[in-house]
């Protein structure tokens, strides 16, 4: 009885070292294989394709959407409600210290007219390095009243000047330092699987 337990116990003990075995090995066979994320970088008034480049239907007409940033400005919060009597109430607001605004141009290259997609603004990240920064809405429908909101699609052979705004503040990590925002990679216009980023001055 003693040695048919240990047998069993024996049999047990390899069956869970074998599937330890087999999970650790898919899990090294996953991470060796997964796609590496493909960088590129940009300079400010470069053309960039707002593309993912994964070949799916609307990546494919995202590719003749182009942005060109223009400029960037850096304004503390004070300076920014008074220039756009931006006086909201909302916590967003109260807890920024500055605003980051970034204009841009985006251009739609498609002859046609198709509604069936667009961009949302959302996608455009500000990034820094231990993190991102998304785009204040509130903020950006006071620097930019005649826009629709932040997902739009763009009429073929037409393009759009916009200004983007992201807020600045303790609770995202940002800190300003001699007029500059520390630690500030750039634009990031796509994220994966391609990483497309324009440089920021």
């Amino acid at each position: 009885m003693i040695k048919k337990n240990t047998k069993m116990k024996w049999a047990v003990l390899i069956f869970l070292v074998l599937i330890a075995s087999l999970l650790t090995w898919r899990i090294y066979y996953v991470n060796q294989n997964v796609p590496k994320v493909q960088t590129e970088y940009y300079d400010e008034n470069d053309s960039v394709s707002m593309d993912r480049e994964t070949g799916d239907e609307t990546d494919t007409k995202l590719k003749n959407y182009i942005v060109k940033v223009e400029s960037t400005q850096l304004m503390d919060k004070d300076e920014f409600d008074k220039k756009y009597k931006y006086t909201s109430a909302e916590e967003t607001n109260e807890k920024n210290d500055a605003y980051y605004l970034v204009t841009v141009n985006i251009e739609n290259k498609n002859k046609e007219d198709d509604n069936s997609f667009g961009v949302s603004l959302y996608s455009v990240l500000l990034l820094k390095e231990n993190g991102y920064i998304i785009l204040d809405e509130d903020a950006f429908k006071a620097v930019n009243p005649e826009m629709p909101g932040t997902s739009f699609a763009l009429r073929g052979s037409s393009n759009m000047t916009m200004t983007l705004v992201y807020g600045l503040n303790e609770e995202n990590g940002t800190k300003v330092k001699d007029g500059k925002v520390e630690y500030l990679k750039g634009l990031m216009v796509t994220e994966t699987p391609v990483r497309k980023i324009i440089r920021l001055e």
